[in-house]
Order: structure tokens, then sequence, then C-alpha cells
């Protein structure tokens, strides 16, 4: 097939998704149907989306979150169509916030398990970016057939009104307007917001209507006075206002938003938009149908971005992760994407496309690092399969160099957007921010697929596994029963992969045309910037330590280890063997101005600016540029030294050391010695008394840093985490 007619292929086929999106959309927003429409609107009353529509600023941008939730679901039950209630983001007055409007056409607004689930999710939006939330009551309740999956557990019914609890104590708008019924448990979210408004003769607000205070008390009264408008805001005062239709208590809304402050905002940086210069609909020729071919993802990024400009981060290191900076209708952001076509790198090494590998899991972890240094939002641009397997991979460590990645996405304090586009598959999808790493928003492309694993090879493992449990129970299938159950299994798990499936469970917020990827993404930030960052950044535990930390005295560091600038190693960290001391094994990497204190035992690799502390033994180290190693220091075998560096007075120095002659200092009375001898280390050994006396001015340039993070005592860092003190091997001590 030539390159234009593949094009071609790709963008019908893009486009046909784009259309099957566009008619599933078109009919969950007919909610209930148009029978039930009308009954809505015999009572005066406006529709769930029409009461969005007038409450919004005409013709300004809005976004739809969980418009497919619950497709599919329910279907015993009638079906629930976008889980009984809608909820927008969009501007009130010029203020951008979240509507969630009940529908009552759909089961008369009642709370399914699903419509639970999306308020739960509108109520994290709000709280995430502190955005005002306007709730449209129109609801039966809970649906009772359902009600063991909806009301006892945690993320239940009743964590809606908790939240309100929580909302309001963090100073988060929330008005609401009670526009039909309005009854039970679920009276308590309008009354729980700051302000209640209610529309006369059509809204009521009780915890047991008429027919339950029958039955429990013997009461005749009807709804009406038992809690509408009249008694609600004139007799209890429940209510804070009542309007004789919904139009009018909508422009009451809108007149409350005008006039609410300002608060201080996170500072992203935004600048006047810019469209791309590459064609945005040439992506659908891009993206091929066909989700195992490759593509360059730089040909997505450069449709997505203002003018098509993308800065990019280590572009030549770890290649099959995207990293740099862009901007997104004038917002600045970090943009972290999954190169799908093949790559070589430096080494050599034929590297796959969607795959991550070591090199790109650490590339993408510093890059991480930096956005969250400088406050960039960051957006993840997902076609993963997965981490890289086989023993050079697993040798070359990918399961630590993949935690440093999940750590940092997991710890990231700026806002993370996610546009799953390709494939999702596996741990890719941790470290790539999916659902479980708190995207602020999270969208699928219409060719999407998420799973554990590609459908193929879970289908083929799945067979395996139940045709040896039939096997074991003396039952051996043909090879047709194998092929109809490799064709079931395939079905269904392809079915499972699909982003419908995944949007009708929440576990993405929408399936978007890829043209509006630009604006969810900006209006995600938008949104973002109204909750300033609080948080300190911190990755926790990789097996990198950061600048400035400090590390507490008696700690062992070991296994290629990273080491920041400005870290200080306290003394006697580490205890080894005999000698004890400060232990950094072979293959530790200690950057610029660290400060490493005496006793015996370094074995590094020390860049330029290392202080070497007094009395330390250096053994097999590569010592870079302008570093300064203290009195009475050992320098041992196979020591090189850079350029421009100091060794201290009294130091033993072995005879043939590689020193450079340009601006290297070597202290005076420096000895020159033939071999370290026994009796040297066990001088030296003997150091902690003598290190007590020491006078201070000899320890003037160790002091520690200003500490960010500690290791505490009790801790043992190495490759792959940290284990308790009483968990580490002996051949680790």
């Amino acid at each position: 097939m030539s390159k234009e007619l593949e094009l071609n292929k790709n963008e019908d086929q893009n486009r046909l998704l784009v259309s099957a999106l566009n008619r599933r959309l078109q009919d969950v927003s007919l909610g209930g149907g148009k029978k039930n429409a009308e009954k809505q609107r015999e009572k005066g009353k406006l529709l769930a989306r029409e009461r969005i529509d007038y409450l919004l600023d005409k013709d300004s941008p809005r976004i739809e979150i969980g418009a497919l939730a619950a497709e599919g679901m329910y279907a015993e039950q009638g079906g629930c169509p976008s889980a009984g209630v809608v909820v927008v983001i969009g501007t009130v007055s010029g203020r951008q916030c979240i509507v969630v409007a009940n529908d009552a056409t759909v089961k008369a607004g009642a709370w399914f398990p699903m419509t639970a689930k999306k308020n739960l999710r509108a109520q994290e939006i709000s709280i995430e970016n502190r955005l005002p939330i306007i709730y449209l009551v129109d609801s039966a309740g809970v649906f009772l057939p359902m009600q063991d999956e909806i009301f006892p557990d945690k993320e239940h019914f009743g964590r809606i009104f908790r939240n309100n609890a929580v909302m309001s104590s963090m100073g988060i708008i929330q008005i609401a307007a009670i526009m039909g019924s309005c009854v039970a448990g679920g009276a308590y979210l309008p009354i729980m917001s700051d302000e209640a408004c209610i529309v006369d003769k059509t809204g009521s607000v009780f915890l047991a209507g008429s027919y339950l205070v029958k039955s429990a008390i013997g009461e005749d009264i009807d709804n009406e006075t038992l809690g509408g408008a009249t008694t609600q805001s004139e007799i209890s005062g429940v209510t804070d206002n009542k309007f004789p239709d919904d139009r009018s208590c909508l422009d009451y809304i809108r007149s409350v938003m005008a006039k609410t402050g300002k608060l201080p905002d996170a500072g992203f940086d935004r600048i006047k938009s810019a469209e791309p210069v590459s064609k945005a609909d040439e992506l659908f020729r891009i993206m091929p149908f066909e989700r195992d071919k490759p593509y360059d993802m730089r040909e997505i990024i450069m449709r997505l971005v203002d003018e098509s400009a993308f800065d990019e981060y280590k572009e030549k290191y770890g290649q099959t992760i995207l990293c740099g900076y862009a901007r997104i209708d004038g917002w600045a952001v970090g943009i972290v994407a999954n190169q799908r076509k093949v790559v070589k790198s430096k080494k050599g090494e034929m590297q796959l496309g969607g795959v991550i590998f070591s090199d790109s899991a650490d590339k993408a972890s510093r890059f991480i690092m930096n956005c969250n240094q400088r406050r960039i939002p960051l957006v993840f641009l997902q076609d993963v399969t997965g981490f890289m397997v086989g023993s050079r991979s697993e040798h070359g460590g990918i399961i630590k160099d993949g935690a440093k990645l999940v750590s940092a996405v997991a710890n990231s304090v700026v806002p993370k957007f996610t546009v799953i586009v390709g494939n999702s598959f596996g741990a890719g999808n941790y470290a790539m921010c999916g659902k479980a790493y708190d995207p602020r928003l999270i969208v699928a492309w219409p060719g999407a697929q998420i799973a554990v694993m590609g459908g193929t090879q879970a289908a083929k493992t799945l067979v395996q596994i139940q045709t040896s449990t039939l096997k074991a129970q003396g039952k051996v299938p043909s090879a047709e029963e194998e092929a109809e159950l490799l064709r079931t299994i395939q079905q269904r798990y392809e079915t499972q992969m699909s982003p419908y499936y995944a949007a009708s469970r929440l576990w993405v917020d929408a399936v978007i045309d890829p043209l509006d990827t630009r604006k969810w993404i900006s209006m995600g930030i938008q949104a973002a910037n109204h909750a300033p960052i609080e948080k300190q950044f911190n990755v926790g535990f990789v097996p990198v330590i950061h600048e400035s930390t400090f590390v507490h005295p008696h700690a062992t560091i070991t296994g290629n280890v990273i080491i920041g600038r400005n870290v200080y190693i306290g003394p006697g960290a580490a205890l080894r063997g005999d000698w004890g001391g400060i232990v950094i094994e072979d293959g530790c990497n200690v950057q610029e101005n660290c400060t490493v204190h005496m006793f015996p035992g370094v074995t590094v690799v020390l860049q330029r600016g290392a202080h070497i502390g007094h009395g330390a033994i250096i053994h097999g180290a590569n010592i870079g540029r302008n570093a300064l190693i203290g009195m009475n220091a050992v320098v041992m075998d196979r020591v090189t030294v850079g350029e421009e560096s100091i060794v201290g007075a009294l130091c033993f120095v072995p005879e043939g050391m590689e020193i450079p002659r340009r601006k290297v200092v070597v202290g005076n009375p420096a000895k020159i010695v033939k071999d370290v001898t026994d009796e040297m280390v066990a001088w030296k050994t003997a150091g902690t008394a003598l290190y007590q006396e020491l006078p201070a001015r000899l320890f003037a340039g160790l002091k520690p840093c200003e500490p960010l993070r500690e290791i505490p005592a009790d801790r043992k860092v190495q490759e792959g985490g940290y284990s308790t003190w009483n968990e580490t091997r002996k051949t680790d001590v």
C-alpha cells in the first residue's frame, strides 16, 4: 500500500470513529426519551441540559464530564443515560464553574451507583481546582432496588454530603437550586450548600414524602404543604429564596456569580493563544487506524501546540518518550509523550516505539521534576504498550527506573492532564499518569484502547489458563473448542478495551474528538489555575538522593545511587564490616559541592567540586575538577584527580597516582607513599576520638545544608528501594 493511500485510509477510518462518537453523544443527550421530556415540559420545567445552556454564558467554551457514564449498564432497569446527571464545566457571568444537573427524564432523577460516582467526580474536580459548583437538583433520591450498591460504602451516596461540608470549610462556593423533587438524604445536598434557591410549585425538599409520612406516623399531608417552596422559604427557613420558574431562579444564580470576588490563583504562565502552524485536521491522517503500526508522535504534538513550537528535552536520549516545553492555547505546558516509531539509541540498541525503556523512564522522571520545580502543568499523551521486558532490561534495572518514573508522577504537585491517543496498557498506563495517578482531567480519543495488556496476548493467556483448568478436570478440549474459546474471550476482551467501556465506568472523563484536545487541556489548566499549589514537591524515595538532603549518621548508601548537589552525609554514616564510616559503593555519583565527612571507606565516582572531608579513605574513585580532598585523608589505589583540584595537607597520596599538572595543588607537606599500610588504616580507623578533638576551623567548610528531606538513621538506601536496618543482608552491612 502506498504512503498516500495509507494516510487516506487512516483519515477515513478516524473520521468514521468521530462520527460514531457524535452519534453516541446525540443519543445520550435525549436522556430518558422524548416522552419523559414532554412530561417535564408540561410541568413548566426546563430539561437538565436546557437549564445548563440557560445558566452558562452564551457562546462560551464548555466541556461535559462523563457524558457516556453508565452507557451499556443497568439494562435490566431500562438503562441510565449519562448516569442520570449532567456535569459541565463552563462560565457563569464570566466565572468558571462546574454545574451538576439531575436529569429528571431518567427514572425521575433517581440515583444509581454510577450517578453517585459521577457526582463525586464532579465534587473532586471542584475540590482539586477550587472551582465554584452549582447544583441544579431534581431527583427522587436513591434508586431503591439497588440501594445496597449506592448507600453504605465510603464512596457511596453519603460521601456527597461529607464533601459538601469539607468544600464549605475550604471556602469553595456552592450554590443549589431545587427545581424538582429533593427527597430523603438527598435533601442535605442543597441545604449544605452556601445558598439554596427553590422554584415555586415544582421544587420540594423533605426528609420523607407524603406517602412515607402517612405510613410512618399516620399523618395525611400533601407534598407541597409538607416541603414545597412556600413552606421551606417562609415557614421553616430551610431555603433562602423562592422563584416563580426555572429561568428566574437561574437568573438569580447568574447575578450572584457576577458579584463574587476573585481569589489568588496558581500563577501558571499564559500568553496570547496561537493556532498550530501544522493543520490540526491532519491528525486524522497521521494517527494509524491499526493500533500496532508505528508513527512519529512529534507530528501529533506539532498539531496540538501553539505555533507548532516544541522545545524538546534530551532529544537524543531516552527516545521512546518525548519530553519538552510548549504552549497550548497560550498556557505553558510540559509534555510527556510516548514515541511510537522505532528508534536507535546511541549504544546501537533498537528500541520499539510505545515501549518504556530504562533511559526513557530516567529522562521522563527528571523532566517531571523540572516541571514541578518551575510550576509548569504537565500534559501526558499516552500511546504506551508497557515497559520493556527480557533479561537485558531486567539486568539493566528496568523495575528500578520504572519506579522512579511512577514515583515522580505520583508525587507531582503541578496539575496533570492525560490524553489517551492510542494504547494504554499495563504499567505503562500508571507511569504515564493513568486514572489512578490523579490527573485533573483524563480523556481518550475514539481509537484508544485501555487494558492490562493487548487483546491478542491477553486472550491467548486466558485460553491457556482455561484449557489447563479443563485438563485438570479430565476434560481435553478439541482444537475447534479451543478456537471458539479464543474467539469468545478475545471478543469480550476487545469490548472491555474500548474507550467507551472505560467512559461508561468513568475511568476516563470523556471520549473526545481529537480536534477538541486543545480546548480540553486549556479549560483544564484554566480550572487548575484557581487553586494555588500549597504542597511542597517531594518525590519520596527513589534511588536518587536529591539536592539539599541530610543523610543521618548510620544510614547506609549503596549501589548505583545518584547523590545530588549540596548533600550532607553525616559522620559515621553507614557502618560496614570492621571499618565503620561512610560507605558509598562503586557506581555512586556524588555531584557538585557534596560534603562527605570523615572516616574510612569511601568508594565513589566524585564529580567536579566535590569536597571529601578530613580523614576519609578514598579508594578506586574518579575525582572530577575543582575537588577538595581534606586533611589527613588517605588516597588509595586506582584514584584519578581532575584539573584544578586541591589535595589537602598531610594527605597520604600513593606513588603513581594520576594528577594532571594543570592547576592541581598538592598540600604541603602531603606524603607520597608507595603502599597504604595496615598501620595507616588502623590509625585512621581510630579517628573517632581524633575527630572530636580536631580544631573547629578545620571543619569550617563542612556545614550541612538546610535539609529539605531526611533519610533516617535506621534506613538503608540501595537499588530498588530502601528497607529497614534489620532487613539488610549481611553482605550489605
